[in-house]
This record gives structure tokens, sequence and C-alpha cells, in this order.
């Protein structure tokens, strides 16, 4: 007989003890990522399977620990589930669980889904959400404070345009002393060349005059000898 049978389910294509083992290690890697992925059939089974732990899970007593321990047999996934994920789910009944289309496997072309906790999405969309509405307020606030700053207080716009001043005539100053430095270097570059040409300049005098010296010399030396034969 078939009295209270789900046929809406599809079949796995297993026993009962192979279905019960992949149910077990499906929901434990939830609890675990908090999103999988896995094929049409094992996604459908699975929510049916987790969502009633999911409950159980809302609600932290030694009864409820040891009914979900029968099955999912993991102490740390079972501390997460009563201390974070039941906890997270109290203002809400039912539909724990998301299953999104992805497409179809290489190969085989098995559809694939991923099975996903559904609060994080609302609480992240929500916060979103927030976020931009702060943010609006914020800018329209600061524009509207700004605006009445400066109608009411001349003083801040004497004190602005003074800064203002201050920071042009401290930039002048900045510019006329980097104005002399570059100065100050062309110059030292010009006499550092104007030495360089003397320098080179300088030997070539020299040279004349040792040249003209050995002249001399050689001169009187032969003008010396001369003078001796002419006396022997």
């Amino acid at each position: 007989m078939n009295h209270r049978r789900s046929h809406t389910v599809k079949k796995i294509g297993k026993d009962y003890k192979h279905k019960k083992a992949i149910l077990k290690s499906l929901s434990c890697d939830v609890i675990r990522h908090e999103k999988i992925s896995t094929t049409k059939p094992k996604a459908k089974l699975l929510r049916s399977f987790l969502e009633k732990i999911i409950h159980r899970s809302k609600v932290d007593s030694l009864h409820n620990r040891r009914e979900v321990y029968k099955k999912i047999r993991n102490t740390k996934l079972l501390t997460k589930l009563f201390e974070n994920i039941g906890k997270r789910y109290q203002n809400r009944n039912g539909g724990y669980l998301r299953i999104v289309k992805a497409g179809q496997r290489k190969g085989d072309a098995a559809d694939i889904c991923y099975v996903m906790l559904t609060e994080e999405i609302l609480s992240n969309q929500n916060d979103n959400n927030d976020v931009k509405v702060d943010s609006s307020k914020s800018s329209a606030d600061s524009k509207e404070k700004s605006k009445t700053v400066d109608s009411k207080s001349p003083d801040l716009q004497s004190s602005k345009n003074k800064e203002k001043a201050s920071k042009g005539k401290e930039e002048k100053k900045s510019a006329t002393k980097k104005d002399s430095s570059l100065k100050k270097q062309d110059k030292n570059k010009q006499d550092v060349k104007v030495k360089a040409e003397k320098k080179a300049k300088k030997p070539k005098g020299d040279k004349e005059e040792v040249a003209k010296k050995s002249e001399n010399k050689t001169k009187n030396d032969t003008e010396k000898k001369a003078g001796k034969e002419s006396e022997k």
C-alpha cells in the first residue's frame, strides 16, 4: 500500500540506506558552507529533510539536540546549528533553504541547482537599502548645514579669505626662492666653465716659454763652443 508516501518528490534511484547517507552528507555540507551545488532531485529531497532540522534548532533543548544529532552525527555542526543558524531564524516560519537553477552539467546534461540559506540574502539586501537611505540623508543634511553656516557666519567667510591670501603669499615666496636658487646654480656653472677654460689656456703659454728657454740654451751652448774653438 502507498499510504502516507510523498509522490511529489522524485526518486534518486538508491535504496533507503544509501539515500539516508546522501542526505546526511549533503545536510552537513549545507550547514558547514551554507551554499552547495547538487542535482535537482537531490536538492528537492534535501530541502524537505534539512528544513525540519533547522526548525528544531530554533529551540535549544536537550531533546532537540539529541534528535538532530541522530541525523547529522557531528558535534561541531550541531553547535553551529543551535548557536548560530537557529538564532538567525527566530523570526522566520519556514523557507529556510533556497534552490536556484544553475544550468546543466557537462557530460550527462543533468540539471544542477544551488542550495543555500535564505536569511543571509535577505539581510544583505536590507542592509544595502539601509545604507543607501542613510547616505542620501547624510548628504542632504550636510548640504543644509553648509548653507546655514555660510548664511549665519560672515566671520567664517572672512577667515577663509584670509587663509587663501596667506596661502597665495606663501606660494609666491616659494616660487621666488626657487627662481633665486636656479639663478645661483646657473652662475656657479658659468664660473666653473670660465675656470676650466683658463686652466686649459695656461699650459699652452707655459709650453711656449719652455720652448723659448730651450732654444736660448742651445744657442748659448753653441756660442760657447764656438768661442772655445776659436781660442784654441
